[in-house]
């Protein structure tokens, strides 16, 4: 066993005989060689609270203040300042100052899972600050991993800056910057199950993300989180991450009696019914995987595949059912409405879904896609130049020649066909053809409209 691990054990040792004090230390010195431990970060932490509650919350400034004087004096070695507010919040975890300025030294050395720990540890001080926020998005922004999900997640921040401060001008900027930056990102026609799959999986904090990949791994934080929990009774952060992880095991009715449990403790929480209601949808998501593994066993029986659309079909009506109750209840929120937009678009509920996209287009992070969908909804109706001009739009703002542009390009193209613009239909496809000849049909429709144009 290495020493990172023995150390490890030792520590949990410790908590369970709860000799707190030495598991503080032993976590301490994890991190000195560590600092972008997560698991052991987030253990330290309960701890820490541990200890300032057995000692009243009484905080000792002949403890503080001469560590406070050394991070200050740390200048830019980042190094040093995350190991010496390592050092005060073991005495003063609650400090958000701190928190704060520890997250920052992480970001600048590129460690963006502990700056998102500390930065979130310090909302949670200070729900009222808009700075926790600022620099969460900042650090999601600058995330390795998934681009995408990591910006919405940046976008989610900065949107809840400006829910705090609305008069806030710099906010609003920020956020509207945030949300550009996850505009400029490719669009990809996500199918629902793999939007909720990237919620379902994203949801909880960098614990999780880092540290789980397997339902053994999960199983092993589930035990972790569950002694937090014992050390924080009364967070309700801690037990929902124990839902996160029961939802990605798929043990559902854990999660949800999880989810319950957190939901009591914050009511303002609204998310968690937002997962509760996901995690009915991936109820249905989990069994059409299963049949469709029988089926790969057996891809001509017939009564399998049927059993699969009934499954697709029920998860349809189960998701417009559920996002119909968030936009109800959630009318600002134009994500949901987005959400809705894609499922009424996929049972041809035209004028439904052109409602919904015309209002999540006024919202930067949605309006390429939106505009792409309602270009493809004019066209469904025969709307041909409205169609047209929707596809502009999006053209406008499109760089490179990714997925996104030769869709739009070939839906516009299409649109010019059938309006009898037969010169200009052939010369956007042409646009696609000299970059992707293998795109589509688009060599079949480049020589057909010759033809038409000739006769």
């Amino acid at each position: 066993m290495d020493s990172s691990r023995t150390e490890k054990v030792r520590a949990e040792k410790c908590v369970k005989s709860q000799n707190f004090k030495l598991a503080q230390l032993t976590y301490q010195r994890i991190l000195d060689l560590d600092p972008q431990d997560i698991e052991s970060r987030t253990n330290l932490r309960a701890v820490n609270l541990r200890l300032l509650s057995d000692n009243k919350n009484k905080v000792s400034s002949l403890k503080t203040a001469p560590l406070s004087i050394k991070v200050g004096m740390a200048g830019k070695n980042h190094s040093k300042i995350i190991s010496l507010t390592e050092k005060l919040l073991g005495f003063d975890p609650k400090n958000s100052k701190m928190l704060m300025k520890q997250g920052q030294a992480a970001m600048e050395l590129q460690f963006y899972g502990t700056a998102i720990f500390c930065f979130d540890a310090s909302r949670i001080i200070e729900p009222k600050s808009i700075e926790p926020l600022r620099n969460l998005a900042l650090a999601y922004s600058e995330k390795d991993g998934n681009k995408k999900i990591n910006m919405r997640k940046a976008v989610d921040f900065a949107q809840k800056m400006r829910d705090l401060e609305p008069a806030n001008k710099d906010a609003t900027s920020f956020s509207k910057s945030m949300d550009a930056a996850l505009a400029q990102l490719p669009f990809t026609e996500e199918k629902l199950e793999d939007a909720l799959k990237d919620e379902d999986e994203t949801s909880s904090r960098e614990k999780s993300e880092n540290l789980v990949h397997t339902d053994e791994e999960a199983n092993t934080a589930i035990k972790q989180l569950e002694q937090d929990a014992i050390l924080e009774p009364k967070n309700p952060n801690i037990v929902e991450k124990i839902g996160d992880l029961y939802a990605r095991i798929r043990n559902i009715e854990k999660a949800k009696e999880a989810y319950d449990k957190s939901f009591k403790i914050n009511p303002a929480n609204i998310s968690l019914l937002v997962k509760m209601g996901d995690l009915e949808i991936n109820r249905i998501t989990w069994k059409i995987q299963e049949v469709k593994t029988r089926l790969k066993k057996s891809p001509d029986n017939a009564d399998i595949k049927k059993e699969i659309k009934v499954l697709e079909v029920k998860r349809h009506k189960l998701s417009v059912i559920e996002f119909q109750k968030r936009v109800e209840k959630q009318p600002t929120a134009n994500n949901f409405k987005f959400e809705l937009g894609k499922l009424y678009f996929a049972e041809k509920r035209t004028d439904d879904a052109i409602q919904l996209f015309q209002t999540s287009s006024k919202e930067p992070k949605f309006r390429n896609d939106s505009l792409t969908y309602l270009g493809k909804l004019f066209a469904r109706r025969g709307d041909y130049e409205l169609a047209i001009g929707e596809f502009d739009e999006v053209l406008k703002v499109l760089v490179g020649f990714d997925r996104h542009k030769k869709d739009t390009l070939y839906c516009k193209a299409d649109a010019l066909e059938k309006s009898g613009k037969f010169q200009e239909a052939k010369s956007t496809f042409q646009k696609i053809l000299v970059e992707d000849i293998k795109y589509k049909d688009v060599s079949t429709r480049v020589e057909s409209l010759k033809e038409k144009i000739i006769n």
